[in-house]
């Protein structure tokens, strides 16, 4: 299975110079624990980033930092923004996840624009559909 197929598409992104509060605003309105900083015209966004609930809660609430004043830009973009491929093969990409240490990565096609977002919680309910066949498969099995 490819990562296009399975990837989230329907992400949530921010451009650069938004605010921290309107990306944590965003996450809330939306119920998501990220999103994706993305740079472009809107029919070509091009992620350059990545801001998570947890990186706000650690980085800035805890710094005592007001969410207005930092764009996401200044803090949450850096060179090392890992991204796979739409047509990338599913292992390769849990490979990556756990390479980079990260449980969300975002999917891009292969003119670098935003396709989509797989999060370790699609790929464990990927997995978990994957062994419920199984075990239905050896069910049948034995009733025959």
């Amino acid at each position: 299975m490819k990562a296009g197929e399975i990837c989230n598409r329907a992400v949530v992104f921010v451009r650069a110079e938004e605010s921290a509060l309107v990306a944590a605003r965003l996450m809330r309105e939306h119920d998501v624990g990220d999103v994706v900083i993305v740079s472009g015209r809107e029919e070509g966004k091009i992620p350059i980033g990545i801001v998570t609930d947890r990186d706000i809660t650690t980085e800035l609430l805890a710094e005592e930092v007001d969410l207005d004043a930092v764009n996401v830009g200044e803090m949450f973009i850096g060179p090392n923004l890992v991204t796979v491929g739409a047509d990338d093969d599913m292992l390769e990409v849990i490979k990556e996840m756990k390479k980079s240490g990260v449980r969300r990565i975002p999917v891009v096609e292969t003119n670098g624009t935003l396709a989509g977002i797989i999060t370790a919680d699609d790929v464990l309910c990927l997995i978990a559909e994957e062994f419920n066949l199984m075990a239905q498969l050896l069910v049948k099995q034995n009733t025959r």
